[in-house]
């Protein structure tokens, strides 16, 4: 886990899968409810947390279900 991450849970840790990009998989949390249904296979969208005050700075890529 990211240290950024640590006061931030619960959170539900997924597996994304990248079809268009050789089936590369990464994992990410997901946004939003953690007690929220969450359907295999449902379509996501990256989030990007900027952190331009880190040592060096840097971006956390975190997941969304479209429209949640």
């Amino acid at each position: 886990m990211h240290p950024v991450l640590a006061d931030c849970g619960p959170y539900t840790v997924v597996l994304i899968e990248l079809p268009h990009a050789d089936n590369l998989r990464l994992l990410g949390n997901l946004l939003g409810d953690p007690m929220q249904d969450i359907v295999i296979g449902s379509n996501v969208e990256a989030v990007f947390e900027d952190h331009d005050d880190g040592d060096p700075p840097y971006t956390l890529v975190h997941w969304q279900v479209p429209g949640g």
